[in-house]
């Protein structure tokens, strides 16, 4: 599948000149061991440049298949990152300040849970950034 999309991305690329930015949103099934276990499923939100929206699903789709991954944890579980889809595709028109790039409602057991975590990993990031040669944000 991998090959059939490079491939296609490598024709599209002749064809066009003018390129554009999409937001896309790639799932992966993460299965540990034999999969007995609530299924988990991670949702990537992606920029992608590209001519047009078609060639934009497919380099997504190329770069969710390249990334799937297997590997054993230190306890010996062994953990597969399994490339599902695209499930969203959208252009970005124009890039400007406050651009809305992702949204999802999240519904909470307890309202006062989650807005302690929002203001934990908050006060993280703010930990990070000032500190002088900021590495990743947690």
């Amino acid at each position: 599948m991998v090959e059939l999309i490079s491939k296609a991305i490598k024709t599209h690329n002749l064809i066009y000149t003018n390129m554009n930015w999409y937001v896309a949103k790639l799932v992966f099934n993460v299965v540990t061991g034999n999969g007995n276990h609530t299924p988990q499923f991670d949702e990537q939100i992606r920029l992608i440049e590209a001519e047009d929206a078609h060639q934009a699903f497919f380099k997504a789709r190329f770069l969710g298949a390249s990334e799937q991954d297997e590997f054993m944890t230190e306890d010996l579980n062994d953990v597969r990152w399994i490339f599902v889809d695209v499930c969203e595709l959208k252009p970005v028109e124009q890039f400007v300040h406050g651009l809305e790039l992702h949204s999802r409602i999240h519904e909470a057991d307890q309202s006062s849970s989650y807005i302690r975590f929002v203001h934990h990993r908050a006060q993280a990031i703010l930990e990070q950034v000032e500190q002088p040669h900021a590495a990743s944000i947690p």
